[in-house]
């Protein structure tokens, strides 16, 4: 028999370890959820925003799990995953995060090495939607209730937030009962397009509505979207998301995938060019002048010596015509005319040659663009042959010949641009350098 002092030690035993033990899974608990939302911060600063989202769900599902749900430290998982999806999905799923957190501990503030004056805003329009003791008794019958947890106007919708390549992609949205929706459409554009592509959305109930973007459609990086609801007469009702301000959707996996059914996207294009339509050929022309070395023989009175020095080659036509290799790098054959005016008439001289250039900026205006060239041809020189001889001359330089050029051009359209064009080759074996100016036009027809 036990006698009573020792039972009741034993029992005070008991009580002790019983009480400590979920303390120190309270503990444990808390350290794995700090080592969690470590490896995401260190996550979000590789720019691995997938890794840093998954890491921080699994958190948040392991709070759970220890009944730590409605602690600080689980509010501040929900913040950081705000931080992550504000990166990934933009301000709604930002929001949405935030008011998570907030719900927790409405006194929860942004780590001080993430937050942005943007953030901040977002965080504070959370902070507004987090319900309080006596809530509003809410909208009366005719007021559309705002059915969103990311806070679209009276439309259910959770913001899609990650795709697979070549996977389809399912749309889905909800409207109050007493909105007289007629037609939901989803408005979506892949990375590089301008322009959205309308997606309606058929009725599965009284308030809701799907669809499906077909697989070989989800083929870019990322996609943006955005939904609105209309009456019969076209007025939007309530939407989530908007044209300038879309949903986004970030595709993993292999978004190079070609198209083989011309029925479900007749550009085969993997990843449309982004600045316009890709071109592939262009034809330019234009005119100019330039000056050089002379440092040949006069050609009519070769006996005549000459001062080497500068000397004009008044004007020249070029044309050239070539390919795009890529969007920005071009390939391209020219013929460089030059027109040597003579006292007995004019003669034709022309330099064949080719080039190749990389233009800067593939989506502005206006482009810059440097390159290199060569080809065979001579540059004719004009010189004056005075005092020994009352008469103008000119010389040749070349046949051979490697440059470099730059310039820029004006685009007007994706067909047409004006074109701003130096070229300055070395001349040899009779060695000379060359540099022209020249203006013309670029046409781009296909």
């Amino acid at each position: 028999m036990i006698d009573p002092v020792r039972r009741a030690y034993l029992l005070l035993f008991a009580a002790a370890v019983c009480a400590l033990v979920p303390v120190a899974a309270s503990a444990q608990g808390k350290g794995e959820l700090a080592k969690s939302l470590r490896r995401a911060m260190d996550a979000y600063d590789n720019i691995e925003f997938g890794e840093a989202e998954r890491g921080l769900e699994d958190a948040i599902a392991l709070a759970q799990r220890l009944g730590q749900d409605q602690t600080p430290a689980a509010a501040e998982l929900h913040l950081f995953l705000g931080v992550v999806r504000h990166a990934v999905s933009g301000d709604a799923a930002a929001e949405d995060a935030f008011l998570d957190g907030l719900t927790i501990d409405p006194s929860a503030t942004l780590n001080p090495d993430y937050a942005t004056p943007q953030l901040e805003a977002i965080l504070e329009r959370a902070r507004a939607r987090v319900p309080t003791a006596n809530p509003d008794p809410g909208p009366g019958p005719d007021v559309t209730p705002d059915l969103s947890p990311a806070g679209f106007d009276g439309m259910r919708h959770d913001p899609i937030e990650t795709a697979t390549a070549g996977t389809p992609v399912q749309f889905a949205a909800e409207v109050s009962a007493n909105t007289p929706v007629y037609r939901v459409t989803v408005h979506y554009r892949r990375f590089g397009e301008r322009e959205y592509t309308a997606l309606p959305l058929t009725p599965s109930g009284d308030t809701k509505f799907v669809g499906l973007l077909e697989g070989g459609r989800v083929r870019t990086s990322q996609i943006d979207y955005y939904i609105e609801a209309s009456d019969r007469t076209g007025k939007t009702l309530v939407g989530a998301g908007g044209a300038l301000s879309p949903l986004s959707i970030i595709v993993f996996g292999d978004t190079d995938t070609v198209i083989t059914d011309p029925d479900l996207d007749p550009d085969p294009d993997p990843d449309p060019e982004p600045g316009g339509e890709r071109r592939h050929m262009y034809l330019s022309v234009g005119a100019g002048s330039g000056a050089g070395l002379a440092t040949g023989d006069p050609i009519v009175n070769p006996a005549v010596p000459i001062r080497t020095g500068l000397a004009p080659t008044p004007l020249h036509i070029n044309a050239e015509l070539g390919f795009y290799l890529i969007e920005s790098l071009t390939l391209g054959a020219f013929m460089r005319a030059q027109l040597v005016l003579l006292t007995e008439g004019v003669e034709l001289e022309p330099i064949f040659g080719g080039k190749l250039a990389w233009w800067f900026d593939n989506e502005g205006a206006v482009r810059l663009y440097s390159g290199v060239g060569g080809g065979y041809g001579f540059v004719r020189h004009t010189v004056n042959l005075n005092p020994t001889l009352d008469f103008v001359d000119t010389t040749r330089e070349g046949p051979l010949h490697a440059g470099v050029g730059f310039g820029l051009g004006f685009h007007f359209n994706d067909y047409v641009a004006l074109v701003l064009d130096a070229y300055v080759p070395v001349l040899f074996p009779t060695l000379s350098v060359q540099a022209d100016v020249q203006l013309g036009l670029r046409l781009m027809p296909f």
